[in-house]
Order: C-alpha cells, then structure tokens, then sequence
C-alpha cells in the first residue's frame, strides 16, 4: 500500500532490470494465483507452506528481547517522524553487538543514518590514481535534521551545514575485484573465501583521535569508517561509506564511481591469442598506458622456448597520465618443429624504477550498474597451427559483437564486414564463404528480409554459415533463416568436456581440408554448444552428438543441408568462446565448415 503497487508490479520492474538478457516483462496488476503440492514429509496437518519454520527472534539464542523491541519500535514509527526511535535504535545496536549479530547490526546502523537525516561523502578529484600515490579525501556530512535526536550526545561531526575534512589518501595495493585476485581454475574462481583477498584494511587517527579505515572491499577500493558516537559503552560507526569520484553529466546529473587504484603503468593487448600457420613472422602490437605522469619504461616479454622477439625490448616515455603509446614487435616461431599443434603464453613486462608490472586495465560500463574496472594479466596465447585451408574471400555480418572476425584473419583469410548497404547492392557471389556473427538476427532488424538474397548465394554455390542466435524473440528474429526448417531451442551442453560423438565419421565437414578426430576437442573452455537445432528437417545433416552428464544426447550443435549448389550451415558449437582462446580444433573445423565442398 505505502507504494501503490502489487508485488507483481514489482517483481516485473525487478525482472526488466536484467538488462543484459532481456527479460523485460509486463507489470501483472490484481490477482495472480500460485498453486503448491505437498511431495515430502508429513504433509497430514499442513494448512501453510511455512507452517514448522520459525522467522522470529526466537530462533536466535537470547533474540526474544530483541524481537519485542523491534515489535515495539514498528508499532510507533510514524512516516512522517522517522527520528523519533533513534535512540531505541541505538539502544538496539548494543544489544545485537552483544548477540554478534554483524549483519542485523550493520542493517541498524544504516537505518540509524537515515532516520537521522545525517548524510555523508568522500569525494575525491580524480577516478583513480597510482599505486603509492598520496591523494587528498573531501568528506562531506550534512545534517539534514535540526530536531536530530543525537545533538544532545558527543557527536562533533554533525553539524547545520556543510564542512569539508582533507584527509590524506594511503594505498599499497591495486583495486583488482577479490573473486579476481587469485586465478580461475577449472572454470571457477578460487580462494573467494580467504579474508586476505576481501578486505585490505589500513588504520590511521584524524586530529580528533578517530580512527578511519581505508580498505578494498569487493569493488570498491577505499571504505572510510569513521567512529562516530559512543554513548554508555555503545558506539556507533559507519560503513560502506566508500570513496568516490563524483561529477555531472549533462543528461544523466549527478554520477559517482568508485575510487579505484592502478598500476603506474598498464598493457593492454589487441588479442587474447596470436595463432602461426606458418614459419613467416606476425607483427604484435601492445597498448601501453601510464597510471601517473612522466611514466619512462621498459617493454618487454617473457618468451616461450623456441620463440623470438624483434627487437627485445623497447622504451617508452609518457608524460601525461591517461595517455597511451602503442608499441610493436615481431614474433616468430621459426625455431618450433612443425610436427602438429603447438601451444604457448607471451607475457608482456612493464619496468618501471626497477619494479616489474605486467597487467592491463579493462573497465566495464553500464547504465544499470557501478563502473567495474579489472587489471587483466598482460598475457595471451601464442599457438602453432597446422592447417589446411585454399580459399581466399569470405564475408562477416556482424552479430551482437565477438571476435571470430579478427580470429579468421589470423589464418590468412581476407575478412570482409558485410554491412547493410552492401547487403543491398552488392553481388555476394564475390565471397567464397559469409559468417554470420552470434545473435545476428536478433540484432539485426533487416537481416531477415535478405532471406531469399542469402539463400539465392547458397544455390549458386557459396556457404552460409549461422553462429547461434536466440528463440527469446527479443528483436526482430522470427526463427525463419534456413532453406528448410528448424527451430532454434535453449538446449546446450555445458560440459566443455563433455564426450564428442561423430554420428557422421564420413562426412566431408570432419575429413576435409582437414581431419577432425576427438583430439581437436580438447582444451574447449567453458560450454560446447548453445541454443541448438531442434525439429530439425530431414535434408539436413547432423554429424555430430553430445551430452551433459544424465542427459540425452544433443544432435543439434552442427546441421548441414546442401541447397543448389552451395551449403547452408547452422552452428551452436562456442567458436565465438574457442576461437579468441586459442583453441586450435575449434579453428580447424571451422575451417572445414568454410570450404565444405570446395
């Protein structure tokens, strides 16, 4: 009632927050009915799903009291006058500290600074700054209350107006999110529970014998904690004040992102993989970014046995902070056998004051969330690939964005981004094979209306190949892509080891240019396949099966149907995931796709 709305209403406006899948949803007004069945237990007297759970204080060992004053506090609080049960409140957080009840306690605490009208900020003037860098703090407290119910206690920090406090900034330590302090194994993330990577905590005292707290906490590096009220041994300290950059944008207001600490100098990467098809050199560019002013490094790498760098290493001068200076060298494999398959890791080095830093920065930007900076490692993969492969043209039509473009290039293949307008007055017979990227008629609103256009290239002899797209119908997809029909479904296998059936071992798509054998399903990160093929045609083909554990196994990762002269291929396979890891048998068969029958 206090917000007019049913909680369908807000659970469809929680559901359309989840902008990256989009799960928008229509807001469910009046009635809307669930139904339960009793399948365990004693289930004779049941008249109420949570009948036996106790949700009181009462489960809480010395919580009873707490539960009446909280019952207490609920039946005087008035809207209009939150301020009245501070002290109570107060009186409450005692107690819950008593019970080491941090959680509930931390819960109090914040509504204390609310139903106080008390409001706080550390601003700094910068978004971020370099290890070992000195910076200044403004805190901000505003009480917003004159009849603030603690005016009477030794509260020297709340004041009528605005004050601003300079507070010297300290840090040793970059602003990397704990979950990615230590390395992902096995697709998952490790040591998330060791205290040392949640909270790096640094104590000082101000001219008023506080303490504050500079800590990295998740991902927001730097919390101050000040001390704020202590009353008949009971003391009042905020939390989850973190330090931030605050500015305006002229459309959106006001913005804050939090403090983040780098290294003083950063490399970034073009790719997360270079792969060699053969003994000719490949030029690799690094981004190099300073994290302070007058940064002067030397670039370098640490090679894998039997690879060369020209030249070995370089120096570079920056003066400015923020700015960027690109560095080339030229890498080669001439030294390796070429008996196979060969895979290794560059890491690219930053001296600085004789103190190494082999990182980059990458940071994600969204609307509905904080800005997250990560400090990935300056590193990629360096793979030696034998491949065979003649054709020379093929055309991209770009999807919601991925990186099997840039990866095609790599194996010598000229790569031509197939845009709209080209779409419409271009003659596609000039490609040998077109791509799709992923989701692309999701994204795309006029690529369905090019339908029969695609087609008509497939029966003059060209290959079409479809990187999985969405039955979610967000966009303008419609599921008619292919020369006979198929529906796209939610299946996947998500094993990356799951085991490779070739329900086909003869058909061209796994002898040719190159032989596909269980081998080049090896070191597959992550999944399989997605959104696969189901309801399938009879005149396609499906070479391929596999499986999650207990469960049936999937013939839709790959279907192939002959059309006139020329074929037309969807694929749930991940190559858009395999390709930039350096997978090397995800880029031999997706080269068998490329030139089926030519």
């Amino acid at each position: 009632p206090l917000l007019g709305k049913s909680y369908g209403e807000i659970a469809a406006e929680s559901r359309s927050m989840h902008k990256s899948q989009g799960f928008g949803s229509a807001k469910q007004r009046g009635e809307y009915f669930e139904y339960f069945k009793p399948l365990k237990g004693d289930t004779t007297r049941l008249k109420d799903i949570f009948e036996g759970m106790d949700f009181s204080w009462k489960r809480v060992k010395g919580g009873e009291k707490i539960g009446k004053q909280i019952t207490k506090i609920l039946k005087d609080y008035k809207v209009e006058e939150p301020d009245k049960n501070v002290l109570k409140l107060l009186d409450m957080h005692y107690k819950l500290g008593l019970l080491n009840q941090t959680y509930s306690k931390m819960l109090v605490e914040n509504i204390i600074v609310n139903w106080t009208g008390l409001y706080f900020e550390n601003n700094i003037t910068q978004p971020n700054f370099a290890l070992n860098d000195n910076f200044q703090v403004i805190r901000t407290v505003v009480n917003r209350n004159y009849n603030n119910p603690l005016k009477k206690y030794p509260f020297n920090l709340i004041q009528r107006d605005t004050f601003k406090n300079l507070i010297e900034g300290f840090n040793s330590t970059i602003s990397q999110p704990f979950w990615l302090c230590s390395p992902i194994k096995d697709n998952m993330f490790s040591n998330i529970n060791k205290l040392d990577f949640l909270y790096y905590k640094f104590e000082k005292k101000n001219s008023n014998n506080q303490i504050i707290y500079l800590s990295n906490h998740g991902t927001s590096h730097g919390l101050l904690h000040w001390d704020l009220l202590r009353s008949n041994n009971n003391y009042f300290t905020l939390l989850s004040n973190p330090i931030q950059y605050k500015w305006v944008d002229p459309e959106k207001g006001e913005l804050y992102r939090p403090l983040v600490i780098t290294p003083p100098v950063m490399i970034n990467l073009t790719q997360k993989s270079f792969v060699f098809t053969d003994e000719n050199q490949k030029e690799i560019k690094v981004i190099v970014k300073a994290g302070k002013d007058n940064i002067q490094a030397k670039i370098k790498a640490n090679l894998p046995q039997g690879w060369t760098m020209q030249p070995a290493s370089a120096t570079i001068s920056i003066a400015k902070k923020g700015d960027e200076q690109i560095v080339t060298f030229n890498i080669n494999s001439r030294t390796l056998t070429s008996s196979g398959v060969e895979n290794s890791t560059i890491k690219f080095i930053a001296e600085v004051d004789g103190i190494e830093y082999s990182q980059g920065i990458k940071e994600i930007k969204y609307d509905h969330i904080p800005i997250q900076t990560l400090f990935p490692k300056a590193e990629a993969k360096l793979v030696r690939l034998d491949v065979n492969k003649k054709l020379k043209r093929i055309g991209y039509i770009p999807g919601a964005g991925d990186e099997v473009q840039n990866c095609l290039s790599q194996l010598g293949y000229e790569v031509i981004t197939i845009t709209d307008d080209l779409l419409t007055k271009e003659n596609l017979s000039q490609f040998e094979a077109i791509i799709t990227g992923v989701r692309a008629y999701n994204t795309n609103e006029k690529l369905s209306t090019y339908k029969q256009k695609l087609m008509d290239y497939v029966s003059n002899g060209g290959n079409l190949i479809v990187q999985y797209n969405t039955n979610s119908f967000v966009g303008p997809f419609k599921g008619d892509i292919g020369p006979y029909p198929f529906k796209i479904t939610r299946d996947r296998v998500t094993d990356e080891n799951a085991v490779i059936n070739f329900e086909l071992p003869n058909h061209p798509i796994l002898n040719i240019p190159n032989k596909i054998t269980s081998a080049d399903f090896e070191g597959w990160i992550q999944e399989r396949c997605i959104y696969t093929a189901g309801d399938v045609d009879a005149k396609y083909e499906m070479p391929l099966s596999m499986a999650d554990p207990d469960e049936k196994a999937n013939k839709g990762s790959l279907i192939i149907a002959k059309h006139g002269k020329g074929n037309f291929i969807y694929s749930g396979l991940v190559f858009f995931r395999e390709l930039p890891a350096g997978v090397p048998g995800a880029y031999r068969l997706l080269v068998n796709m490329i030139e089926l029958g030519k």
